[in-house]
């Protein structure tokens, strides 16, 4: 018998104890990466593939317990039904619906009952990224049974009471349609909508069609987004962070909109409305009565959308029945030439605000900017990543890093960087949380467009949705 030494004995077992070590850590890694997805939607996918809401999934011969043989029985023109094939390629159909319905591209398969064809179970890596669902040629439809969920446990689900619901880590519900037993199907469409349909009727949706490449994302701070083309949030749950939102979406949209007739507005429509002395006078003179001396005598009740959103805003920002004239229009010819072009066009609005008047925040969110010197500057992030910048304030309520939460009191008007008392506010991109003051400062209109929202049609946005 070969005779092993002391030294060699330590070593055999340091050898013994690295790989048993190593090989834990793959059977680890294996098991992290083979997550279990959850069941798996057989119906839903028929009825995806055949975009038909009474389509199911049916096993012609049900001695075959494999992945193959599955038909899906569809509804005709006919009153009668067709079975039709229910994969493209039929040995791997069970992993094409996991890659479907959890949104993967290398999922796998498993029966958990050989004995029952409905027993399979769906897995894959975890997705480190947001969920996100783009219609390209043909609208995305889905049914209920189907959820979605990211990498940090928020889960969107379309539950089979009809009910639409994201649900926070722990499995607390912080937002729905509250469709129970209503909706069937909610489609991502080629148009920028995302609706939930009940028998052909629209039950809710995001109102953002006429953006075509827009898509639909379930972020991993917990927030329901689309995006447009250009990457700009233009419809949000308000949920990020876990924050609760509204569990009667549905009811709130089949409401009376606010300026409902502005919703088919494009940008070019929105910015010619307010971009020009002539329809700063407009504005004002439906506000305002005035005297001889050009001092506002009165208030009047406005009739016309612009002159209402001015109205409206006026009141958020400053309080009940506080309004001031209109002084400042947004990527204006007459400013830029008024100015000499010195800052470029104007990437926000003026309101003549007297010195000491209290401004609320019109958003919640996070104070990422308090800067007095030169120019009475603070600025406020959403949820959204937009910075709403208010300026030539004489002081400011609130502490840069703190929380603010809409209509709560943040700043008092001032001078600070100008002769005449007034308010700019302005709407930003996030990176530009200077606004008009970030260098470069913009000198064209284009480069205005890039940087900043239109203040009118932002507000209109938020009260509308």
């Amino acid at each position: 018998m070969l005779a092993i030494s002391k030294t060699s004995k330590r070593i055999l077992a340091v050898i013994v104890v690295f790989l048993s070590t190593f090989t834990i850590i793959l059977m680890t890694a294996s098991l992290v990466k083979a997550a279990d997805l959850g069941g798996v939607d057989l119906n839903g996918f028929c009825r995806y593939r055949y975009m038909n809401s009474n389509a199911i999934a049916t096993r012609p011969d049900p001695n075959n317990q494999g992945a193959a043989g599955w038909k899906c029985k569809v509804p005709n023109n006919t009153g009668g039904v067709d079975f039709k094939e229910f994969s493209d390629a039929n040995s791997s159909s069970i992993v094409e619906v996991c890659n479907w319905q959890y949104n993967r591209a290398n999922a796998t398969a498993q029966a958990l009952n050989f004995g029952d064809p409905y027993s399979w179970r769906c897995y894959g890596d975890v997705i480190p990224t947001n969920q996100l669902i783009r219609a390209t040629n043909i609208n995305k439809n889905y049914y209920p049974g189907r959820k979605w969920i990211n990498d940090t446990g928020y889960k969107l689900e379309f539950q089979t009471d009809r009910n639409l619901v994201l649900y926070n880590p722990s499995g607390k519900a912080i937002w729905a349609t509250g469709t129970n037993g209503a909706a069937d199907m909610l489609s991502v469409q080629t148009d920028g909508n995302v609706v939930l349909y009940g028998g052909g009727k629209a039950l809710w949706a995001t109102n953002t069609s006429g953006s075509n490449g827009v898509y639909f994302a379930i972020q991993s701070d917990g927030n329901l987004v689309v995006y447009n083309t250009n990457n700009r949030p233009i419809f949000s749950t308000g949920t990020a962070g876990g924050s609760i939102g509204r569990f009667s979406a549905a009811a709130d949209w089949s409401r009376p909109k606010y300026l409902e007739t502005l919703a088919s507005w494009t940008d070019f429509q929105w910015e010619d409305a307010i971009n020009s002395a002539a329809d700063i006078n407009a504005i004002n003179k439906d506000n305002f009565n005035f005297g001889s001396f050009g001092n506002i005598t009165s208030f009047r009740t406005p009739v016309t959308d612009m002159g209402i959103i001015y109205r409206d805003l006026s009141t958020d920002l400053f309080g009940n029945e506080k309004r001031f004239q209109f002084t400042g229009a947004y990527i204006s010819d007459d400013y830029y030439k008024v100015t000499g072009g010195v800052y470029g066009y104007h990437g926000g609005i003026d309101i003549a605000a007297p010195i000491g008047t209290e401004v609320k925040t019109l958003v919640s969110g996070k104070v990422v900017l308090v800067e007095m010197k030169p120019w009475g500057m603070l600025t406020i992030q959403d949820a959204n990543g937009e910075n709403h910048i208010y300026k030539h304030l004489s002081q400011v309520l609130v502490s840069q890093g703190g929380s603010v939460t809409a209509g709560q009191k943040v700043a008092k008007t001032g001078i600070t960087g100008t002769a005449v008392a007034h308010l700019h506010y302005e709407i930003t991109r996030k990176e530009y949380i200077y606004g008009d003051l970030q260098t470069p400062t913009k000198k064209t209109k284009e480069e205005a467009r890039q940087r900043t929202y239109n203040p009118f049609k932002n507000y209109w946005v938020m009260r509308h949705i």
